[in-house]
């Protein structure tokens, strides 16, 4: 339980969400599916912004 309380929680959420999308896929639930791949999409948008923000200089 560590290995999930100590990762990013956007890496946290997205490994939730792409477990859950092949659950349902395997199910034949559709729409469950297309708002799993909707919310996966939107957490990959946000990991990409953060990821090209650059820290602030923190020399003075």
């Amino acid at each position: 339980m560590k290995f999930y309380e100590n990762m990013d929680p956007i890496e946290r959420e997205l490994m939730i969400l792409k477990a859950v999308l092949g659950s349902v896929s395997l199910e034949g639930m559709k729409r469950a599916a297309e708002e799993c791949e909707s919310e996966i999409a939107k957490l990959e948008d946000k990991r990409h912004f953060k990821s090209t923000l650059k820290p602030k200089d923190q020399t003075g």
